[in-house]
């Protein structure tokens, strides 16, 4: 962010390596020269370890006229290496470019840049941490485009490195500063967007565009714990988007994970059953979305409009609409009311028939049901039937509405 050129240049790197058709794979980074001296340049200055892990002395020696006991603890300045004005042409500068044609590397081979350590004892994890740095830097940087807010200079941004009182590194903030930091915005479509924080695990992005250049776009992100996710896809109600926010796990098991909070201890709640209900339900798993529901019921959770409208996706997806219906006769039974995105479900669900009067009867029937006549449910029914081209239905649709709003209206 400080070096706005040299990210250009990488990004303009990863365009003409990779393209903006697909991500980024580990078998490019052998390609990515400028992105490889990026990430030495950071390592120099800002070295993960600044003293490296200690050492201690084997046996008594001698190096350059210095006695070092048997046991001595013997530790390495590596920060101090790294800004040495005697190895480092403008020690203090970011310049990436100062590797271009050198042989000088991160493994241990030039005792003028160690992040690693050298030798037996360094870092045993080296090789596996040069690959994640370099593949996630270059996610970032090739997925979307960064800049400072209100027009902040990059020299005014602080990357300064502090130490608390303790003497350790700055505290992170806590769970409940996370929870107090939700922040509402609005996308490049308009759509409202949640920002909400999740403590647990990064979660993987996962998105429908054609293309990377398309995801891009999207301007949709996702960054360890920090989760960006669309309110639209929940209808606009979420009232505990930070849970909701583990939609979509990738690779990491939904149930692998509330076993671990039950480990350490953390009871789940209402929101951690819809999120693992949700989970399920995207994979086509309504048996073990149904036992979870069972089980919350069992734990003592009562279930809430949330619940109710996953079960239904989750059920309407795999076309067993009786089935939904009968889950929404018990929810009301127990005091529920159905909302607009209740009604936008099972419609869609109506909708794969292919049938308006399948579609207009699914309406009424929740209107009997004791669903409330809206604008957005008005809405819901219009946008199905003209997605469908059926437009003489929608338009008595609409006339159904002025008529509508003429009686409330004298009402």
């Amino acid at each position: 962010m400080r070096h706005p050129k040299a990210m250009k240049k990488v990004q303009k790197e990863l365009e003409d390596v990779v393209g903006l058709g697909r991500m980024v794979e580990e078998s490019d980074l052998g390609k990515l020269d400028y992105l490889s001296m990026v990430v030495k340049e950071t390592m120099r200055l800002h070295p993960v370890a600044p003293l490296l892990v200690p050492h201690a002395a084997t046996e008594d020696c001698t190096v350059n006229g210095y006695h070092i006991p048997k046991k001595s603890r013997v530790i390495i300045n590596a920060w101090a290496i790294g800004r040495d004005p005697s190895a480092w042409t403008d020690a203090e500068e970011f310049i990436p470019e100062r590797f271009e044609g050198s042989d000088v590397d991160v493994r241990g081979n030039h005792f003028q840049l160690i992040p690693f350590g050298s030798g037996r004892r360094r870092c045993p994890g080296m090789q596996l941490a040069l690959i994640v740095v370099q593949l996630m830097l270059a996610q970032l940087v090739h997925c979307f485009d960064w800049e400072l807010p209100n027009n902040m200079l990059p020299e005014e941004l602080d990357m300064s490195e502090v130490l608390d009182d303790a003497g350790g590194s700055a505290k992170a903030p806590s769970l409940k500063e996370f929870k107090k930091s939700k922040l509402k915005s609005s996308s490049s479509s308009g759509d409202p967007i949640i920002v909400s924080y999740f403590p647990v695990i990064p979660i993987a992005f996962d998105c429908d565009c054609d293309s990377f250049a398309a995801c891009k776009q999207k301007q949709v992100l996702n960054l360890s714990m920090t989760t960006i996710c669309l309110a639209e896809e929940y209808g606009g109600e979420l009232q505990e988007p930070t849970t909701l926010s583990l939609s979509m796990l990738g690779k990491y098991e939904a149930k692998s994970v509330c076993i671990g909070m039950k480990e350490l201890g953390l009871a789940p709640d209402c929101a951690t059953y819809n999120t693992m209900i949700n989970a399920f339900c995207r994979e086509g798993d309504t048996e073990n979305a149904f036992k979870l529901w069972h089980e919350m019921k069992c734990q003592g959770l009562i279930s809430n409009s949330i619940t109710c409208d996953l079960l239904l996706r989750g059920l309407c997806d795999k076309n067993e609409i009786e089935k939904a219906l009968d889950v929404l006769d018990g929810m009301l039974a127990v005091g529920f009311l159905l909302t607009s995105f209740t009604h936008r479900i099972l419609l869609n669900a109506a909708s794969k028939s292919g049938r308006a009067d399948t579609i207009l009867q699914m309406h009424h029937k929740l209107v009997s049901m004791g669903l409330n006549l809206t604008r957005d449910v008005y809405n819901n029914l219009i946008t199905i039937l003209c997605r469908l081209g059926m437009t003489r239905k929608a338009t008595s649709v609409l006339k159904e509405i002025l008529d509508w709003r003429r009686i409330s209206s004298r009402y």
